[in-house]
């Protein structure tokens, strides 16, 4: 944490000499984090105060110091509650940038710093742009000035050459043809692993390494919010985008909103505190999202009923479901959007706080059958007693013919955090999927059978599993193992099989290994567990931590891919979410990832905002025609630099061996202080893939 904290301490302590003209009372940024930080200065005194994202919370700074406005020599102390009592940094400043150490008590504490007024969304003196961030392909400068005309730019987009500033500061390019963009994608791909990736590895066997994975369709939400922090306002853009292979990214989808009022501050929330796009549900109208298994077909869900909807209301015809072929053509609207939201409000959502768990989000994909024909949801529909009722729906997407499939129980959604007033409630039936052509698996915490009224509870550690026809019968309850006293299934979407089946499993006793968050967590260890046949259950993992997560089995059935932040093979001594894979039959790991957020955090681990996968829930993809695996993260996984892990959330790809890393979205995601205005916060999600993703929650 303290890197970053402290790379924008120094904002707060310098004034440039009278001479510059320059008014030193403004805002700042760090050069290594989006932190945001207010200075006043009276006489030769400073005043200092604001606040930097620390991991998934927010860290307030204050403190004073003094300043010599002839020579720009600072001297500050101040506090850090919870982490440094007794931080004292010097330095000097020019007026537009910061150099200089702190020290503590707490060697965390200790280490340069820097910090600069360019990107804090104002025009300063000496300054005619903002943003100074060449990798998003603008011409303004480190010191926000204009580039020259002829200067070299970066666009960020390999099918393009030529970037060169012209005379108004646009980065302007000249395109390539389809075949080079291929190869220039590949290209571009292969040069980031080599220079990355191979620590300790000749170079003949880097290249063979990094030959990228070979992916088939992904389709993902790119949504974008333009906050005014003066008015409290923000304007909202969302485009649904589809990337075929190695070819570029096409647009399908876009939607815009006027500037609207935002007296709770989601925006900023949004782009301070949660790094990963799925959240955006809240907010814009993309809500599911489906690629079918042969990746020829995305069908999508637009709902204008999000809490923070900015759009205003959309017609009619405007919401729905729809289908576009992955080439973009043939558009066409399936039918009313479903009526069980993808996300649930607690008590603490609305308040000012905008705590996490004020609000869940979870993104299931839309799941189509084996033969593409039909897709899966949940939607709303009669229960036995009358009320409405998450059920489970088919959709035959040749004739349209859209049914509700079961008459499960109404009931209450189970609340994870019984204890905490401000926890929201999460899904009480969840993400069908096809088991074949004519069934369908999902997981639901009702109990259709011995509680059809739905007049009990339900319980967050009692996850059934049901298997249906597509014609609405054969409804079968599926087995619950049988487990060690003081252990039980706990939440686990999509991952059941037929005869070999994935299991996270709660197990009696402490941690004894961080994380152990948060304090007085009602987590458990959890461990993963694999049923073979119809009786026998074998422990793959013995992690004792409350992270372990089971992600799918691959095709072959031989291999369980999971996450876990443990380090069992002393090689993830940082304890970063990472994902492994381990025969069914158990042996040794093998660790799959070596992701790194780019700076130490406090409480690294799968629960974190930087994990992989989007908050309390993750969805992992693995392609079964080129074993590919997908998946999205905030952490720094080509280690491109501080622009690249500013609360960025991208897509990924990688083989199961851990070859062939490469980054599937170029989206300048966290928080971009790039205009006058304000900021501009991008994030990429919900996403789909073609290939069946394994959910977890919690």
């Amino acid at each position: 944490m303290s890197r970053f904290v402290f790379a924008t301490l120094l904002l707060a302590l310098g004034t440039p000499p009278p001479a510059t003209a320059v008014d030193e009372s403004s805002d700042y940024v760090g050069s290594s984090y989006p932190c945001r930080w207010t200075v006043v200065r009276t006489g030769t005194a400073t005043q200092v105060s604001g606040s930097c994202s620390c991991g998934s919370t927010t860290c307030p700074i204050s403190g004073a110091g003094t300043v010599d406005p002839d020579t720009g020599t600072f001297s500050f102390t101040g506090v850090i509650p919870g982490l440094c009592a007794d931080l004292s940094c010097s330095g000097t400043g020019d007026g537009e940038e910061l150099q200089g150490r702190c020290t503590s008590s707490t060697s965390a504490c200790n280490i340069p710093l820097s910090a600069t007024k360019c990107g804090n969304g104002v025009i300063d003196p000496l300054e005619n742009c903002e943003d100074g961030n060449h990798a998003d392909g603008d011409c303004c400068s480190a010191r926000c000035r204009v580039d020259p005309a002829g200067t070299a730019c970066d666009d960020g987009n390999a099918c393009t050459i030529g970037d060169v500033c012209d005379a108004t500061g646009t980065c302007t390019h000249v395109p390539v043809p389809p075949r080079e963009c291929r190869r220039a994608v590949a290209s571009r791909d292969v040069e980031r692993c080599m220079a990355t990736q191979c620590d300790g590895v000749g170079r003949q066997a880097c290249r063979r390494r990094c030959k990228p994975a070979t992916i088939r369709t992904l389709a993902y939400a790119q949504s974008e919010c333009r906050w005014d922090p003066l008015n409290h306002t923000y304007a909202a853009h969302q485009e649904l985008r589809i990337r075929r292979g190695d070819q570029q990214p096409i647009t399908v989808a876009t939607f815009d909103s006027q500037r609207v009022a935002d007296p709770l501050g989601f925006c900023p929330a949004w782009g301070g505190r949660e790094g990963f796009g799925g959240f955006s549900v809240l907010a814009f109208p993309l809500q599911r999202v489906g690629v079918s298994r042969d990746g020829s077909t995305i069908v999508y869900e637009v709902n204008d009923a999000a809490p923070f909807f900015p759009f205003g209301s959309l017609p009619p015809e405007a919401n729905g479901i729809f289908m576009v072929r992955s080439d973009g053509t043939g558009r066409r609207r399936l039918g009313p959007p479903s009526g069980d939201k993808s996300f649930r409000l607690g008590p603490a959502f609305g308040k000012p706080s905008f705590q996490l768990f004020g609000a869940y989000t979870l993104n299931p994909r839309i799941a189509f059958s084996p033969d593409s024909r039909r897709i899966t949801f949940t939607d709303l529909g009669p229960a036995p007693g009358g009320q409405q009722a998450v059920q489970i729906a088919v959709l035959d997407l040749v004739t349209g013919d859209r049914r509700l499939l079961t008459h499960l129980p109404a009931g209450t959604d189970p609340t994870p955090f019984p204890d905490s007033p401000g926890s929201s409630p999460v899904f009480l039936t969840c993400c069908p999927r096809f088991v074949d052509n004519d069934t369908i698996v999902f997981q639901t915490y009702t109990d259709p059978e011995n509680d059809p009224e739905g007049s009990r509870p339900a319980d967050l550690n009692r996850l059934n599993s049901f298997t249906i026809g597509i014609d609405g019968g054969h409804l079968t309850a599926l087995p619950t193992p049988t487990l060690i006293p003081g252990a039980q299934v706990i939440p686990v979407f999509g991952v059941t099989g037929r005869r070999i089946q994935l299991f996270r499993v709660s197990m009696p006793g402490n941690p004894t290994s961080p994380p152990v968050s948060p304090p007085g967590s009602i987590f458990p260890i959890v461990e993963i567990f694999v049923k073979l046949g119809r009786t026998q259950l074998l422990q793959l993992t013995n992690y004792r931590r409350v992270d372990t997560f089971p992600a799918f089995l691959t095709p072959d059935r031989k291999r369980a891919v999971f996450l876990a932040s443990a380090d069992p093979l002393g090689t993830n001594p940082h304890g970063n979410c990472q994902l492994f894979s381990i025969g069914v039959h158990g042996g040794v790991p093998r660790q799959i990832t070596h992701l790194d957020p780019g700076f130490p955090v406090p409480n690294p681990g799968c629960y974190r905002t930087f994990g992989i996968g989007y908050g309390l829930s993750r969805a992992i993809t693995q392609d079964p025609v080129t074993s590919t695996i997908v998946f999205n993260t905030t952490m720094d996984a080509l280690k491109l630099g501080p622009g690249a892990i500013a609360g960025a959330d991208q897509i990924f790809a990688i083989r199961p061996d851990g070859s062939g890393l490469r980054q599937l979205t170029e989206t300048p995601t966290g928080t971009q202080l790039a205009n006058p205005d304000g900021f501009t916060v991008v994030r990429v999600g919900p996403f789909a893939y073609s290939g069946e993703s394994a959910f977890q929650a919690f």
